[in-house]
């Protein structure tokens, strides 16, 4: 197995890089958002996700342990092939990625190549409570607070199903959410979860 691969770059095009590492030519298929920051005859390090089939072999490649985590995550779901997975992550952050699937937005993915309604939605549905996803939507940019909306009792109980996937007892989630509700602030279901995980980080009794 290849986990990373360090060497030369000496050829890219849209969706994969030509990688000399000690005298073998790599071809990896990247994102757009990573080949962005690669510089023609440079040094470039990638974290690769490496799959094998029947007709061969195709390296994936990521400058992000991110982005990688969000290609898996995306790749996992059936019917999303490696290429349609770093589509979506050329046009959108891997955090945006998360929030989407979060919010159960669907036509972010739609706007995709290759990507119909049902994928869509086999995509949100499978991995809105994927511990992966959770993560990655903490890392999103913060919102204005103006955008924000007071945590009613669907959020709240959204944001309780969200972490309990994670494997936490449900009596002391329960009793953290009150904890961060009666803070005063205002909460969107992803900065809920977001302050649920931290308080539990700190307390985990």
């Amino acid at each position: 197995m290849i986990g990373k691969l360090t060497g030369l770059v000496e050829a890219y095009e849209a969706g994969c890089v030509l990688l000399h590492v000690n005298g073998v030519g790599y071809i990896v298929q990247c994102s757009e958002s990573t080949i962005g920051v690669l510089r023609d005859g440079g040094v470039a390090s990638l974290l690769i996700e490496m799959h094998t089939k029947e007709d061969g072999t195709t390296l994936y490649g990521f400058c992000d342990q991110n982005e990688k985590i969000c290609f898996r995550c995306i790749h996992s779901v059936q019917g999303v092939g490696g290429k349609i997975a770093l589509a979506i992550l050329s046009k959108i952050r891997y955090s945006d990625v998360a929030v989407a699937i979060m919010q159960g937005n669907t036509a972010v993915f739609k706007e995709i190549n290759g990507i119909g309604p049902k994928l869509a939605t086999r995509i949100v549905n499978e991995l809105k409570f994927n511990k992966h996803v959770l993560y990655l939507a903490t890392l999103g940019r913060a919102a204005p607070v103006e955008d924000h909306v007071v945590c009613d009792n669907l959020v709240i109980q959204e944001a309780i199903s969200a972490v309990l996937s994670l494997g936490f007892s449900k009596k002391h989630v329960v009793q953290v959410t009150e904890e961060v509700c009666r803070s005063g602030r205002d909460f969107d279901l992803q900065f809920l979860i977001k302050a649920i995980l931290e308080k539990l980080d700190k307390d985990p009794s």
